[in-house]
């Protein structure tokens, strides 16, 4: 059964919404990189759209560096932009992808793309830190049909993707897949969780044709 949409308001009312899960962490940087230019995300979409191809049985979009059989679960996912959001995005069928990649279950997702100033209220309210942090995830259930509401800060990405010399869309891909991890009951609260969710995280990028967002050139032997 769909569930009636909510106004973001009714959302993100602290009387009814769980707590959200905690953002994630900042991995080392990797070698530096130009800001990316409008041809730039626009050539880094097409890499990404032609990774995939359509299912023979039912029309489906299925990575290349799958079986032919994995199917991704279906996803019915909105995004919403916050007030003075403007920054580019990807197409809504490339970010519905990533989050497939890292779905398991059928999914009802709702993205919303936050300003700062609503950001840093969102993680005062419900996590107590007076700051904008760049990924919440209110999950609601996770079985049979995961439901979450994910609500990314466009600035913070900005700011961490050019701190962490990151292409902005692969930035942005780690978060979409670590809120929907979070959504289907993963954490990183104790060590074991963490690094069995960071090695997640990666290997989905991997498939996605991304580097290992936690990779360290420094550790490397």
């Amino acid at each position: 059964m769909t569930p009636t949409k909510k106004t973001t308001e009714e959302m993100f009312d602290p009387a009814t919404a769980p707590k959200p899960e905690d953002a994630v962490g900042e991995p080392a940087a990797a070698s530096p990189e130009r800001p990316a230019s409008a041809a730039d995300l626009a050539a880094e979409e097409r890499r990404i759209l032609e990774s995939f191809v359509e299912s023979e049985d039912d029309g489906d979009l299925v990575s290349h560096r799958r079986t032919k059989k994995a199917t991704k679960p279906e996803l019915d996912v909105t995004f919403e932009r916050g007030e003075g959001v403007a920054q580019r995005l990807p197409s809504r069928r490339v970010m519905k992808l990533w989050m497939q990649s890292a779905l398991e279950l059928p999914g009802e997702v709702t993205v919303r793309f936050a300003n700062s100033e609503e950001a840093r209220e969102l993680n005062k309210t419900y996590r107590g830190k007076d700051y904008a942090t760049n990924v919440l995830t209110f999950d609601y259930s996770h079985e049979p049909v995961v439901r979450a509401d994910i609500v990314i800060c466009l600035d913070v990405v900005e700011k961490e993707a050019r701190e962490q010399f990151k292409r902005f869309y692969a930035h942005l891909a780690h978060l979409l897949i670590h809120g929907v991890l979070h959504a289907q009951g993963w954490d990183h609260e104790t060590d074991e969780e963490a690094e069995a969710m960071e090695a997640r995280e990666a290997e989905i990028m991997m498939q996605l044709g991304f580097e290992n967002p936690y990779y360290d050139p420094a550790k490397r032997h």
